[in-house]
């Protein structure tokens, strides 16, 4: 088996762990609140276990070769991890500044802020799109929270200034 087969591997294992343990929390919520969580884990759980499935059964058929990815076109597509980390690392960033964000400012506001400065400077778009798809998110969010009786993570901020934003 090659590393990037058995880096995807570990990868797949991980995210079914992860969507496992969202589908064993949602069982401990308000019923109202259960059904989000509890169908979103169960459908990345079985998606994520037949991906891993497929990745596993192809390395097996073809002795160990690569897995073609979406992602072949790229330089660095078939590189090791270690290898392709300084192209990882500011996305990584990215990631890190959001969960940041979530903790300090809450869920709704970090995701549309988060989401219009990523859309701005990473994917380049112009502002008036950027701002576009940032509201229309956000409002979809807070329209999707009232809708289902749901409460996004409230920030140090929000619970500090005594407000809540969905």
């Amino acid at each position: 088996m090659s590393l990037r087969n058995r880096e995807q591997i570990v990868f797949l294992i991980l995210v079914a762990a992860l969507f496992a343990g969202v589908l064993y929390m949602s069982l401990g919520f308000d019923p109202k609140a259960r059904y989000f969580p509890f169908f979103v884990g169960s459908a990345f759980l079985v998606l994520s276990l037949a991906e891993l499935a497929r990745t596993y059964f192809i390395d097996i058929k073809r002795g160990g070769e690569e897995v073609a990815t979406v992602d072949a076109e790229g330089p660095m597509s078939n590189a090791p991890l270690v290898q392709r980390f300084p192209y990882v690392l500011p996305l990584l960033l990215w990631l890190a500044g959001y969960y940041a964000g979530i903790y300090l400012i809450g869920f709704l506001i970090a995701t549309v802020l988060f989401l219009f400065f990523f859309l701005r400077l990473v994917a380049r778009l112009s502002l008036m799109w950027s701002a576009a798809s940032s509201i229309i998110v956000g409002s979809a969010l807070y329209g999707f929270a009232m809708a289902m009786a749901l409460e996004w993570p409230r920030g140090l901020l929000e619970q500090t200034l005594g407000f809540d934003i969905g």
